[in-house]
């Protein structure tokens, strides 16, 4: 089988390598592919492939075999209607295998991370995660396991209950007790102005959430509280897995 590439992430690389293995080819021409990879994130809502002038559309449909499969790696409503009924289509962030998988290679990047920029050990410091999702669960019950004092929000019982039985204990407020590393995982503003104000200067805030984010980055360094953003972490900490994981999955939808 054939796969034409667009975009240049570097988990793509060993996506290819991984398929290769697999005896499948990359190819340059669009209308010969059996799979189309689109970039990650790099297609507007008016379906034009960044940093190109390609427009994903009707006439690009018409180019491609009947049989073609194109995967993207999260959702765009754009391109949900433009495919529906018209191109097999899958988006790699809703599937529960990548997302698990993804969760790991994100915590032991994280912790890694998280070690390089502090001068004290995760046994014994306080942490709070916000957000008991496949990430925010992994990332939690890791630090609670190496001996860190570990906190969760979460709205979803159901997950509090979960947390407590890992032995992560449930909070309702950011401010209940003085963290040294905050971690954010909701994509929604949690942690806002007046809380940032209240909260001790030696707090360390990590976000690993998508856009809106969990709290205003710029604001938070302003007021002298050590902020980041870690977007991509499993491609910036653990790219080969992290292709290769995606290329699991390819060839499972592609040979079942």
């Amino acid at each position: 089988m054939k796969i034409f590439i667009f975009g240049t992430d570097s988990r793509y690389e060993f996506i290819m390598k991984f398929l290769e293995s697999r005896s499948y080819e990359k190819t340059d021409i669009i209308e010969e592919s059996d799979v189309i990879i689109l970039p990650f994130k790099g297609i507007s809502d008016e379906g034009v492939i960044n940093d190109s002038n390609i427009k994903i559309d009707n006439e690009f449909i018409k180019k491609l075999k009947s049989d073609t499969v194109i995967f993207t790696g999260v959702k765009n409503n754009y391109l949900t209607k433009l495919f529906l009924g018209k191109v097999e289509y899958y988006e790699f962030m809703v599937s529960k295998e990548i997302i698990t998988k993804n969760s790991i290679a994100t915590m032991e990047g994280l912790i890694s991370h998280i070690i390089k920029n502090r001068n004290k050990t995760i046994y014994n410091s306080r942490f709070l995660v916000l957000g008991y999702g496949e990430c925010g669960s992994t990332i939690a019950n890791t630090l609670s396991f190496l001996g860190g004092k570990t906190d969760v929000i979460d709205r979803n019982e159901y997950k509090l209950i979960r947390a407590n039985m890992n032995g992560v204990k449930n909070v309702t407020t950011v401010l209940e007790n003085e963290y040294d590393v905050i971690i954010n995982t909701i994509p929604r503003k949690i942690i806002t102005k007046s809380i940032l104000n209240k909260l001790n200067k030696k707090t360390y805030l990590i976000d690993i959430s998508s856009k809106p984010y969990g709290f205003d980055l710029n604001y938070a360094n302003e007021i002298g509280i050590k902020s980041e953003l870690l977007e991509k972490i499993p491609s910036n900490y653990a790219v080969k897995t992290s292709g290769e994981i995606l290329g699991e999955y390819i060839l499972k939808i592609m040979e079942g």
